[in-house]
């Protein structure tokens, strides 16, 4: 057998060896808790409009009763701190949606506080989907809202 189909061979039953083993390495433990993180995300995003922000109030509620759930679970020491980040990025969308309502309050009704909240709204929706991602929740990867 030549060297170059060897060497194929081998790249090949690397890559089989690799694809067998799933989640690119993810252990039983973090993929068992993923599951059950992902079933919290999945009720968060049948709360959540077509569009994360078109209800701020309403949005705010869900991800702030998400955020509550998932600083009730305990995650496996396995992807602990990518956990940790994807629930405090959680904590702060929330927190974004809140003072979005609050810029919408007929008392205050400040656009560019509002403007100002939305952009950070989505850079931290990003985080959560991320970090959701890097742990294995794929439902709680695809985000909030239904765009």
């Amino acid at each position: 057998m030549s060297r170059i189909v060897r060497v194929g061979l081998v790249g090949l039953l690397g890559t089989l060896v690799l694809a067998a083993c799933g989640d690119e390495g993810i252990g039983g433990a973090q993929r068992a808790f993923a599951e059950q993180a992902d079933e919290v995300c999945l009720d968060v995003q049948e709360q959540v409009g077509r569009e994360l922000g078109d209800d701020p109030a309403a949005d705010r509620d869900a991800i702030r009763a998400a955020t509550e759930r998932f600083m009730q679970m305990n995650p496996p020491n396995e992807g602990r701190e990518t956990f940790e980040l994807f629930r405090r990025n959680l904590n702060n969308l929330w927190l974004n949606l809140q003072d979005i309502a609050q810029s919408q309050e007929p008392t205050v009704m400040d656009r560019a506080r509002e403007q100002r909240a939305r952009e950070t709204m989505q850079t931290t929706h990003d985080n959560v989907r991320r970090y959701a991602s890097d742990y294995g929740m794929e439902q709680c990867a695809r985000g909030f809202g239904r765009g």
